[in-house]
């Protein structure tokens, strides 16, 4: 069950990487303009080989995990440290 839900999360990061570059390309009419997919904080051409070095990250966790496999613990213990972080309430702003 895991395995499956890591592949459809995986799936649809690629849908939006390869959604976001069509876009920046072609500028696709059936997509929403840039602006809207990019926040512009890091620069374009730097985002997509981050965002397919991501990609091959998570399809190396998700084939890991078909396998029953464990990924490496300190890539783990990573991943549970941002989850940790999302899921903790707000700190006041001072």
């Amino acid at each position: 069950m895991y395995a499956t839900v890591l592949w459809s999360l995986l799936f649809l990061f690629v849908l939006r990487v390869l959604g976001q570059a069509l876009v920046a390309a072609f500028e696709v009419p059936f997509l929403p303009p840039m602006t809207k997919w990019y926040s512009g904080v890091i620069p374009y051409p730097i985002l997509l080989p981050v965002q397919v070095l991501i990609i091959l990250l998570l399809a190396k966790v998700a084939t890991d995990f078909t396998r029953r496999r464990f990924f490496h613990c300190v890539l783990a213990t990573f991943l549970f440290v941002v989850g940790h972080y999302h899921t903790r309430p707000s700190a006041p702003v001072t």
